[in-house]
């Protein structure tokens, strides 16, 4: 479903991540907002142009898409005692996530294209009933490129849960992992679409000139073997102003 006009489904990152996703892998009721604005599908399995032309944008002005995805995960989570829990730890913040697949192929398992990371995976924070900062998630931004390893025009941005976000059902699920999905376009490419979409200055309708029979130039008039050219003149007079005198 599309925002109304004048409407926008801007979450912060934590109530995304912490609210909307969570209850989603918990099999949970949905957030009411986000069962309007957020759709099923296989953003791993799509073209994101083809993705995007199969359902109407979220967020008009700039276009914007939001999805429920899987996305594989590279063998087996880190688990305790493993490098990454080493490292987190002494980040003191106990994010952890394994490494993602994110390549793209189509239904016959040919490639399309793959998203690429443009920056780190960055914290998802939420304040616990202690008052305690805990990390819930991550979110991570991607640039899509071709089969040609070319960029394109499409960006995504990824939201992910922590294992121990989830509790134990969810966690066990070594083979792939559920996120939510932005996706949209470079702000040159909406740049371009929007001056590609202003309609061109309307013309004044052209006039057409009829000719009088008595022009040499008109279709209608006698030819000159048998009627000698009469040349024509036009003029604007007026009538002088009539002048009133007393007497």
């Amino acid at each position: 479903m599309a925002m109304p006009a004048g409407c926008k489904y801007t979450p912060k990152e934590e109530v995304l991540v912490g609210n909307v996703l969570r209850r989603k892998v918990r099999g949970e009721p949905p957030d009411p907002a986000a069962a309007d604005c957020i759709r099923e599908a296989d953003v791993y399995g799509h073209h994101p142009a083809q993705l995007t032309a199969l359902f109407p944008p979220t967020n008009q002005g700039p276009h914007e898409w939001f999805f429920f995805s899987w996305c594989k995960v590279k063998g087996k989570r880190a688990r305790c005692g493993g490098r990454d829990d080493h490292q987190e730890a002494r980040r003191g913040d106990g994010f952890k996530r394994g490494r993602k697949e994110r390549s793209v192929h189509d239904a016959g398992g040919a490639g399309i294209g793959q998203w690429r990371s443009t920056q780190a995976a960055k914290r998802v924070i939420q304040i616990d009933v202690s008052g305690c900062v805990v990390t819930i998630g991550y979110h991570q931004n991607f640039e899509f490129r071709d089969s040609k390893k070319q960029k394109t025009d499409w960006l995504m941005e990824e939201y992910g849960l922590l294992p121990s976000s989830v509790g134990a059902e969810a966690a066990g699920r070594d083979d792939k992992e559920q996120v939510i999905c932005k996706i949209y376009k470079t702000p040159a490419a909406r740049r371009a679409e929007a001056k590609q979409s202003v309609a061109p200055a309307t013309l004044p309708p052209r006039v057409s000139l009829q000719l009088c029979p008595s022009s040499p130039n008109c279709p209608a008039a006698p030819s000159s073997a048998s009627t000698p050219a009469v040349a024509t003149t036009l003029a604007c007079t007026a009538a002088p102003a009539a002048r009133f005198f007393s007497t």
